[in-house]
């Protein structure tokens, strides 16, 4: 189950959606665990293999122009792809709007069955950074500093799964005879990632479950140190533009710290994969975010 093998960077970051473990574990009946992936696998691999014969499939797939700009919607574009082809599960509804009262309230991102099983699931795929060692789920943001893991577990289950129990939801469904969902749950995964020259101090287990000990853990680091640490010209670096920050890249070139600290960063930090030399070009070795000087100062305030 070689990543590399995959032909093309879609089936490549499909392969790491259904591979990369959870953030969050032991979160009862609202999670779908990494070992409930984990027993996917096998077949998941064997269907990839056979779909990455005809690669346009899934590149066509995902190519829709307002959804492939955004990372949310790309990686639900890819698991549809999944569940849609390569999985048990039969998709009835994908990315339903809920009206009330001719007022949207929210989206579905799924409703499966399996097996006489209906579920609604709710995906999404996130990027943490470590603000503060605390333990405190409210210290682990978004690089653009509006989103944290308390934020979006909070909303996960006070919005987003009580939808699929909703009036509103359950009058749609029967509208569109489909059955009621038996339960809701989550489908997630990500990265978590430490500063550089801190301890990593994991989130306290709460009501929403534990954070997984085996979350693949990246870096992040501030542009002044970024230059001290990294000036020397052996260090290789890749900027992994928005959305494109899921598995990991083969390149044939790669910039120089320097060069990486000459570009603007828009939105206040880059998403970089650190590169070791593979081949005639550049492979990704290590996850790392470079953030501004400033970043993190008004968080907690």
């Amino acid at each position: 189950m070689n990543i590399w093998t995959l032909p093309t960077q879609a089936h490549r970051d499909l392969w790491w959606l259904l591979t990369c473990p959870n953030i969050i574990e032991n979160s009862g009946a609202s999670g779908i665990d990494t070992p409930e992936k984990s027993s996917w696998l096998e077949d998941a691999w064997n269907w990839i293999q056979r779909d990455a014969q005809c690669p346009a499939n899934l590149t066509q797939w995902v190519q829709h122009p307002h959804r492939q700009k955004k990372l949310g919607l790309y990686a639900e574009d890819l698991l549809h792809y999944y569940l849609q082809w390569g999985s048990p599960w039969h998709v009835r509804w994908h990315d339903v709007q809920i009206q009330e009262e001719r007022r949207s309230i929210g989206a579905i991102d799924f409703i499966l069955e399996h097996n006489n099983l209906v579920e609604h699931w709710e995906m999404t795929v996130k990027f943490y950074l470590q603000h503060k060692p605390t333990g405190e789920w409210t210290d682990w943001v978004g690089a653009d500093q509006r989103d944290s893991l308390y934020k979006k577990w909070y909303h996960f289950h006070t919005k987003q799964l009580p939808l699929g129990r909703h009036p509103a939801t359950i009058s749609q469904l029967i509208q569109a005879n489909l059955p009621t969902p038996q339960q809701s749950r989550i489908w997630h995964c990500g990265m978590l990632f430490t500063e550089w020259n801190q301890p990593c101090v994991l989130p306290k287990p709460s009501a929403y479950g534990t954070v997984n000990t085996k979350q693949p853990l990246g870096y992040w680091i501030r542009r002044r140190d970024f230059i001290q640490q990294f000036f020397s010209p052996k260090h290789r670096w890749v900027i992994r533009q928005h959305p494109q920050w899921l598995s990991p890249i083969e390149t044939a070139d790669a910039q120089s710290t320097v060069e990486i600290m000459d570009t603007p960063s828009p939105r206040g930090f880059w998403m970089l994969a650190k590169m070791i030399a593979h081949n005639d070009g550049w492979r990704e070795e290590q996850r790392w975010v470079l953030v501004d000087d400033d970043w993190g100062q008004n968080l907690n305030a």
